[in-house]
């Protein structure tokens, strides 16, 4: 992006003028794109932007007379806003990318080309951080366009120039509603990439944290001996983080209770050697992430989810009782039977027989224990 459009250079020989605004390109950071396009990436900000960039475009066009405030209708403009303000645009896809540009940018730029009598023929979009504002040294407005090939700059009269901006500090630029919500919004995109990159892993995990700290205890003290109250702390967290931290919480306990997942003294593969799968190779590891669930249950996962959920109220209570040390010895010794079966061996029917009933056992717990340690945590 250009870095700060408004202001005042000087030195190296003197003040920047129209003529010559080279110096005003900040090279700290890429002319298009940026953190801008990266929070794109992120589904809740894309769909944000979707959803408001449709509606704004959705909505009706009118022209006013600045001077009797009555609508017109007849003037050119009018034309280009509401039927082709370019030929390879609509007026829905028009309204639709400069309000897509205005939220993600703070700022949308379209040219408005004329005819020989000063007629309005066309309204060119400019791609963010090739148009920019400047006040010249008598406080006169003008905006400076960059081509995007030959890197030249030309200077546009204001009435030649639509400008949606968003906020703005200054009057002049408006600030990307994306970089003020950039701390929320990484945080965010953290968790994703952490999300993605645990499943390219195989859901292998990188390490395991070990302390001889009792992690049962529900208080904490600080270096002074003072109580910590940790549910207040997690409270104050912004959203996203909390989000985040409500994602590892879920996805340790799951691992927790996964039996592919359990590494064991002499035997550290995890599952990962190849086995025949109803006449198809496939890593054994894999069949307990997903395949050992999903074949006997052809259904959703809310319908399982309402089937293993059967225990009474006593067994429940049972369940999540002891510490995550106890729920972790537990699932260690109820998973070591899944290593009875060796590399590329078969397995069909009879398998699915024998180990369903451990893993729908293992998934009820863990859903019983991941709601009793939201509660916990998040609970009044």
């Amino acid at each position: 992006m250009i870095g700060q459009f408004i202001r005042r250079v000087t030195g190296q020989g003197g003040t920047l003028t129209l003529d010559d605004p080279t110096g005003w390109y900040s090279s700290d950071r890429p002319l298009f794109g940026g953190k801008e396009m990266q929070a794109m990436k992120l589904p809740a900000v894309n769909a944000c932007i979707e959803i408001i960039s449709d509606s704004i475009a959705k909505m009706p066009v009118y022209l006013m007379d600045s001077g009797t405030r009555e609508r017109v209708t007849d003037h050119p403009a009018l034309r280009l806003l509401t039927g082709r303000p370019t030929e390879a645009l609509t007026a829905f896809d028009y309204h639709k990318l400069m309000e897509s540009r205005r939220i993600a940018y703070g700022n949308a730029y379209a040219l408005i080309l004329r005819d020989k009598w000063g007629v309005p023929v066309e309204l060119l979009p400019i791609a963010p951080g090739y148009m920019m504002p400047l006040l010249d040294s008598n406080a006169k407005l003008w905006y400076v366009g960059i081509n995007p090939k030959t890197q030249e700059y030309r200077k546009f009269w204001p009435e030649d120039v639509l400008h949606y901006k968003a906020f703005s500090t200054d009057g002049l630029e408006g600030v990307s509603y994306l970089r003020r919500g950039a701390e929320t919004i990484e945080t965010a995109l953290q968790a994703q990439r952490y999300e993605g990159n645990y499943y390219k892993n195989g859901g292998q995990v990188s390490g395991v944290l070990a302390t001889e700290t009792d992690l049962s205890s529900k208080t904490r003290f600080d270096e002074n001996g003072n109580a910590i109250d940790l549910k207040n702390r997690i409270r104050e967290l912004d959203d996203s983080t909390r989000l985040a931290r409500i994602q590892l919480i879920v996805h340790c306990v799951g691992d927790m209770h996964c039996p592919a997942h359990i590494r064991y003294p002499g035997n550290t593969t995890i599952g990962y050697y190849k086995v025949d799968y109803f006449g198809r190779e496939m890593r054994y590891h894999t069949i307990w992430d997903s395949e050992i669930v999903q074949r006997p249950h052809p259904w959703s996962f809310t319908d399982l989810a309402w089937l293993l959920d059967r225990y009474t109220e006593a067994e429940q209570a049972e369940i999540t009782s002891g510490t995550v040390y106890d729920w972790g010895r537990e699932s260690a010794a109820a998973s070591k039977c899944i290593y009875d079966v060796q590399p590329g061996e078969s397995i069909a029917n009879d398998f699915i027989k024998k180990y369903k009933p451990l893993a729908e056992s293992q998934i009820a717990k863990a859903g019983y224990r991941l709601a009793a340690v939201l509660n916990d945590v998040f609970g009044k």
